[in-house]
């Protein structure tokens, strides 16, 4: 066999950094790649995110405009029933003052209304007449048997 010759080292070493400053210069480039997607895929992000932020702002001001606007009906409303109610309140009240100021009231008689005998001038005012007596509880008794 022959002897074959040994590689120049310088040639190894040479080819060796070449194939390195290859490789660095390709993870370099991926590297920039990487940050500007990176950047692209962040500014995305913070227009998605700026757009969901608005249109959630936009939703609760309607929200709130809501809220109030019901606030506001209700209110009036509560306040439309208390004065109803107030006038209902009133008026009954007014109903029965009336019905105790008629039940205050002695019941008039017969001769100051105009209505029955006329009375004699010369004569006293009548004795009043006493009531009849209430029915004893038998004859009560006894008409409820027969019936």
């Amino acid at each position: 066999m022959a002897d074959d010759p040994l590689p120049d080292p310088n040639v190894v070493v040479a080819d060796t950094a070449a194939l390195a400053a290859n490789s660095a210069e390709r993870a370099q480039a991926a590297a920039a790649d990487a940050i500007v997607n990176a950047q692209t895929a962040a500014a995305g992000v913070a227009v998605v995110a700026a757009e969901e932020t608005r249109q959630t702002e936009e939703r609760l001001a309607e929200w709130q405009s809501s809220i109030q606007s019901q606030h506001e009906k209700l209110s009036q409303s509560v306040m439309q029933q208390n004065e109803a109610t107030q006038a209902q309140l009133a008026e009954a009240l007014d109903k029965i003052t009336s019905i105790q100021s008629r039940l205050d009231k002695p019941p008039e008689s017969p001769a100051s209304r105009g209505a029955g005998p006329p009375s004699d001038p010369t004569s006293g005012p009548e004795p009043p007449s006493e009531p009849d007596p209430p029915p004893s509880p038998q004859a009560k008794r006894k008409a409820h048997r027969w019936i």
